[in-house]
């Protein structure tokens, strides 16, 4: 197999604005969410773990507190939207939602949502021409 080398080149679009993935976890509802590895978030991580290694925090995190710290992370940096809720999608509604530790199955579907926008399609050539 050979692929098209531009294939595993990211869209810069979809890191930007995000795309429509139907949650495998949650019948019925979309989530319009950046690629997991988008930079925004990835930076925001780091920050985040740099500020609690600086203050010695690192290791006393509570599951709840862990808990909010990555939901703020999804509502801030990979969420941008949903469908099929009650309620209307808000940045703010997300991040109350999201820094609940009790909706941490909705972060889990974020996350695979967003698992799903970070893959590339692959695309094969049938020759490579020879040197």
């Amino acid at each position: 197999m050979v692929l098209k080398l531009a294939s595993v080149k990211i869209d810069p679009v979809k890191e930007k604005d995000g795309v429509w993935e139907d949650s495998v976890d949650i019948p019925g509802v979309k989530l319009r969410v950046r690629p997991f590895d988008n930079s925004d978030y990835q930076k925001a991580r780091m920050t985040e773990g740099q500020k609690l290694i600086a203050s010695g925090a690192s290791d006393d995190l509570s599951d709840e507190e862990l808990a909010r710290l990555r939901g703020k992370l999804i509502a801030e940096h990979i969420l941008l939207d949903w469908k099929g809720f009650d309620r209307e999608y808000t940045k703010e509604l997300a991040r109350e939602v999201l820094c609940d530790p009790d909706f941490r199955k909705l972060c889990d579907a974020i996350e695979s949502a967003s698992l799903k926008a970070s893959e590339l399609a692959f695309e094969q050539v049938e020759e490579v021409a020879k040197n």
